[in-house]
């Protein structure tokens, strides 16, 4: 019974759309055929979503992502064009050079919010970097567990195991209330709703 469950969920699976293509579309209709003069994506990964973004026609795209990421960026970034790429190799959270940048119009952000041990802080240093009016795109996963990862839920594992820790880069002190998130399913956010809900947080330190 085990293998015929992990059989249909295989087949079943095929063809269901790309959550990011779908993100990017639903940005695309917000923007509603404005174009951002400058985009910052934080962790480009595979560089789709980079391609994806060019087409909006910034004047400036900024990539930032972990230095370790820099060999698997160099795979792809080349069939950029080059004229309005910037990548930068770099921690976003405690980077000088990141701290230089210009405001912009609109960030990217997609799947990596739940490695970051200080998710608050990290959403509210992008909020920051946008300029009045800017535009936040934030996705990460709210729920592991394969029964939950198409609803419309948070799932909250505490306190985490040492494994989970380890896996999902979480962060969570013995006794604290600060609970972890984990990773499995889309968020689409609201764009207005994120940015009332980013300005009611405290500011990084």
């Amino acid at each position: 019974m085990k293998a015929l469950r992990s059989l249909a969920r295989r087949v079943l699976g095929r063809g269901r759309p790309d959550y990011r293509e779908l993100l990017f579309r639903d940005l695309a209709d917000y923007l509603g055929g404005r174009t951002p003069r400058r985009i910052l994506e934080i962790g480009p990964k595979d560089g789709q979503d980079s391609a994806r973004l060019v087409t909006l026609e910034p004047e400036r795209l900024v990539l930032v992502d972990l230095p370790a990421m820099a060999p698997q960026s160099q795979a792809w970034l080349p069939a950029l064009d080059a004229a309005r790429v910037e990548y930068i190799s770099a921690n976003i959270m405690y980077s000088p050079e990141v701290d230089r940048l210009e405001p912009f119009d609109c960030v990217w952000c997609t799947g990596v919010l739940y490695h970051n041990p200080e998710q608050l802080r990290m959403i509210r240093r992008l909020y920051d970097m946008l300029v009045p009016g800017g535009v936040l795109a934030l996705e990460s996963a709210t729920a592991r567990a394969r029964g939950l990862r198409d609803a419309n839920c948070v799932q909250i594992i505490y306190p985490p195991s040492p494994a989970l820790k380890r896996k999902y880069h979480i962060s969570a002190s013995r006794g604290s209330s600060r609970a972890c998130s984990s990773v499995g399913a889309t968020y689409r956010c609201s764009w207005t709703r994120m940015r009332r809900l980013a300005t009611s947080w405290p500011a990084a330190a």
